[in-house]
């Protein structure tokens, strides 16, 4: 098998160097323990193509959660009126949506980490389906109420899913590129879910659209049961372990029967490796406490909670946005759900573009420390400054999006031409993906083995932060106007874009003090 050997250079003077880019003597020194580095074998022993269609797939998925967030939103009214309640009492099936959307992955999490990503995947979809075609007979409110959260327990963690499966399969120099997928399904969810429920309700009925998802999802869980295989480290390592034959997709178990052998060795010295060892399996108990210690940690509490405000225009501006369209444009339920799509733009802007940004900010911070770059092996990220390399694209992206967010409540607020709305909403789109995506990123890198847990407690902080702020926006819009509520929303953008500068100041200290800290409690 061939070694990979990871040298340290001469730093290179470059164009792009930069005061700030300048080593510390402590990173320095810390740095020289691990520059020379020998790696017998890559982080994951699937091919860049057969990776691609791992993630591909995952997104897929993913997409399940954010679209059942928000292809009914243009139905909301139609929906209000049939279930005889007010547009208040509607937008709260949008809050308790979030509220379980937040719960929930922990404890499908805790299920992902020890038992395989599998059988989370096939809990979400037999509950999913299940109350998403209570959805479509649903005669009454409150059993719209109890179906849509027992929905979200079956569509959130697909998601969350997604961040681990990227995690289980992709280092963190190249996690940039594929982590820009997962801004598909949020680019799509708010956008192409609008539009599409939009024009379902105008011809079908809003009871078509939950019809819809209940198609969708059925593919999905034929492709990703048929076709994707287990992913996590716990139980398959690198991927080069084959797991149980429960959790073998059907491909590997057609390839295991012709040929005998589930890997093909890289040389015939090698030994088949074995099934690891049985470890002590988390409870869901467990599982929850370090959900939750996560969130008061100090570099995790501070990149959660930022998330948390982050994504608060990502549920503020869909929800209202049918209400003030209805009311100043008098726009039909298929119009306001095509004033989605600008939106969208700029997030599928940012998911084609952004993955190589952040690659190309990673190179150079490796070039300025002399370290050579390979995207297959994974660095070791106690001896490099990877907050600074996600954070030097992130943080302008978050005060673009705060200054946005606050034109696009003014120019709803004046009435403006439709068309000034549509630009808004690309650029708040844009800066919305791009500011989390960068949160998401660095929660991932600096939780190396628990990317589920991660994005579990990313969950909570967003869709409670979001669950509030929904259920307060159509009120507040219409006791003080759009311009000064989403004045008060832009403003969240300024204190995580504050947080964010101290993590990026400060994170690097705090995680090799952290190292000190364990290596000092071990001893």
């Amino acid at each position: 098998m061939k070694t990979q050997v990871i040298t340290r250079q001469q730093p290179v003077s470059t164009a792009d160097s930069s005061p700030r880019d300048s080593v510390s003597a402590e990173e320095e020194a810390v740095m020289s323990d691990s520059s020379e580095r020998t790696l017998t074998k890559p982080y994951c022993v699937y091919s860049s193509r057969k990776k691609t269609i791992i993630v591909l797939l995952a997104t897929m998925t993913a997409f399940i959660s954010t679209v059942s967030a928000q292809i009914y939103l243009p139905a909301m009214s139609p929906m209000a009126r049939e279930l005889n309640v007010t547009d208040e009492d509607i937008t709260l099936t949008i809050t308790t949506y979030m509220i379980f959307q937040g719960i929930s992955p922990m404890f499908v999490t805790s299920v992902a980490d020890t038992r395989g990503r599998r059988p989370a995947y096939a809990f979400c979809f037999v509950i999913y389906i299940a109350a998403t075609v209570g959805l479509a007979l649903v005669r009454d409110f409150a059993g719209a109420m109890a179906l849509r959260s027992l929905q979200s327990i079956g569509s959130s963690s697909t998601m969350v899913l997604c961040s681990a499966v990227i995690a289980d399969t992709i280092t963190s120099a190249e996690r940039g590129q594929y982590f820009a997928y997962t801004l598909i399904p949020q680019a799509l969810g708010p956008s192409v879910g609008p539009t599409l429920g939009g024009v379902l309700t105008q011809y079908l009925g809003w009871r078509s659209i939950f019809w819809f998802l209940t198609i969708y999802a059925a593919v999905m869980a034929i492709l990703t049961i048929g076709g994707l295989p287990e992913t996590c480290r716990n139980m398959v390592q690198d991927g080069s372990i084959l797991p149980p034959k429960l959790y073998q997709t059907p491909w590997q178990l057609f390839q295991l029967r012709r040929s005998k052998h589930a890997i093909t060795y890289a040389s015939s010295d090698e030994k088949p490796p074995r099934q690891p060892e049985s470890k002590p399996q988390k409870t869901v108990l467990s599982n929850i406490c370090k959900v939750i210690t996560l969130l008061f940690k100090k570099e995790s509490g501070i990149l959660l909670w930022s998330n948390g405000l982050s994504y608060i225009t990502f549920y503020c501006v869909p929800a209202a946005m049918p209400f003030l369209l209805r009311d100043s444009y008098s726009l039909s339920e298929t119009e306001i759900g095509l004033m989605y799509l600008p939106l969208a733009g700029g997030v599928v802007l940012v998911a084609l573009v952004s993955g190589r940004l952040f690659g190309w900010n990673y190179r150079r911070h490796c070039a300025a420390r002399g370290l050579r770059f390979e995207h297959k092996s994974q660095v070791d990220i106690n001896s490099f400054p990877i907050e600074r390399t996600r954070l030097e694209i992130g943080i302008p992206m978050t005060i673009l999006a705060g200054v946005c967010t606050m034109a696009w409540g003014w120019a709803m607020h004046t009435k403006s031409h439709i068309a000034v709305i549509s630009v808004l909403n690309f650029f708040v789109g844009m800066g919305m993906a791009c500011s989390n995506s960068c949160i998401n990123l660095v929660l991932v890198d600096t939780n190396q083995g628990q990317a589920g847990t991660a994005m579990a407690a990313s969950n909570i902080t967003k869709c409670l932060i979001g669950a509030g702020a929904t259920a307060a926006i159509v009120p507040l819009t219409t006791s003080i106007g759009a311009g000064p509520a989403f004045m008060v929303i832009g403003s969240a953008y300024f204190i995580c874009c504050m947080l964010l500068v101290v993590v990026l100041m400060n994170g690097l200290k705090w995680r090799q003090q952290r190292v000190r800290d364990e290596k000092n409690d071990h001893i």
